[in-house]
């Protein structure tokens, strides 16, 4: 009767534990970072409950539009404020860009790696971007600004000379599964 207690204690542990896991794997983090050290500390100033949908919205315009708690619509302009988190993805405003658009965080440290994507008739573009720091000017992420960027630093510089060598210049953007993709051959070059 003891063991069977016991076992009993065990399988309801085990599901609270399974119910729990599956919980946080579908739960999604949203929120607005309204200034630089928002971000930096992932910190959110304005939470909200709808994921934000994938699409020209912020993407090409740089207007953020989101259904607060109460259900009322609010947009913020472009670059008012730094960045959001939408579903555990963040994504920074792009100011020095001609797109004036909000790009997708793949790296944070040592260096900042974004991807930006540009719009044509007929399929998304992505290519990738960066900043010695997150919040530093964004620059295109190419040899040149690399080498002149980390002339004094050649453990940076070559890893992300061997990075940019593995990536591609450019690439199809469809999915949070191609983000997915190269946050881990990003993850992998830069440890």
């Amino acid at each position: 009767m003891a063991r069977m207690k016991y076992s009993a204690k065990i399988i309801c542990c085990c599901l609270f534990v399974i119910i729990n896991t599956s919980f946080h794997k579908t739960h999604c983090n949203n929120g607005i970072y309204l200034t630089k050290q928002d971000f930096l500390e992932n910190r959110i100033s304005f939470p909200f409950s709808t994921p934000i949908e994938f699409g020209i919205i912020y993407r090409y315009e740089g207007t953020l539009q989101i259904i607060d708690s109460n259900g009322e619509k609010v947009n913020f302009s472009p670059g008012k404020i730094f960045g959001f988190c939408n579903c555990d993805s963040k994504y920074i405003y792009d100011n020095y860009f001609w797109g004036r658009s909000y790009l997708t965080v793949v790296n944070e440290n040592p260096v900042g790696i974004y991807i930006s994507e540009s719009y044509s008739k007929y399929n998304p573009i992505g290519f990738f971007r960066y900043s010695k720091t997150v919040g530093d000017p964004i620059k295109d992420f190419t040899k040149e600004n690399v080498q002149s960027d980390f002339s004094s630093d050649a453990v940076t510089k070559n890893k992300l000379l061997s990075l940019l060598d593995t990536l591609p210049k450019e690439f199809p953007a469809k999915s949070l599964d191609d983000i997915d993709k190269y946050k881990k051959i990003i993850s992998k070059v830069l440890k």
